[in-house]
């Protein structure tokens, strides 16, 4: 699987509210635990085109022969992940135009914009396979990983992430 291509995301709150989308649209609906939709919101966002670079610069050893093959969607997938806070909104990563940069926009669970931010990030790597620095949001605090180039040496980072963020 390619970043490019659309993958289903699902994320529940700690409240239990259960959010699903497909990445290739910034449409998230609620599902009850029955998985019926009872609610959901949408915002537009530009599409960003797909090449077979991409396709390339998102292969591995294993799947450099896939690359060269692969049917090509028309655009990248809007959105890389969602994840809930202990606040119950949503933190949804979604791709951008430069390749080292994701934005991450900030919804309550209504759907009501809080705010977004840019933050570094391979588009061409997803958080859950490599190349992120993303861990893990609580309240307002947002942690990352960071590697030292020089010594290889892991810290967890805690940044402060104040709201209303802002358009």
């Amino acid at each position: 699987m390619f970043p490019f291509q659309k993958k289903p995301l699902i994320t529940v709150t700690p409240t239990g509210r259960i959010f699903f989308a497909d990445s290739d649209e910034f449409l998230i609906r609620e599902l009850n635990r029955d998985g019926d939709v009872i609610g959901g919101f949408y915002y537009p966002v530009p599409r960003i085109p797909v090449t077979r670079e991409d396709a390339r610069n998102s292969a591995n050893d294993m799947t450099k022969d896939i690359a060269e093959k692969v049917e090509l969607p028309d655009f990248w997938a809007v959105m890389q992940s969602m994840w809930p806070d202990d606040n119950g909104r949503l933190w949804i990563s979604t791709f951008t135009e430069a390749e080292d940069e994701i934005e991450w926009w900030v919804v309550e669970s209504d759907g009501e914009f809080i705010g977004k931010f840019r933050w570094p990030g391979d588009r061409e790597a997803p958080p859950y396979i490599s190349g992120s620095t993303f861990k893990h949001i609580r309240g307002d605090y947002f942690y990352t990983r960071e590697v030292d180039e020089e010594t290889g040496l892991q810290t967890v980072v805690r940044y402060r992430i104040e709201m209303p963020l802002g358009k």
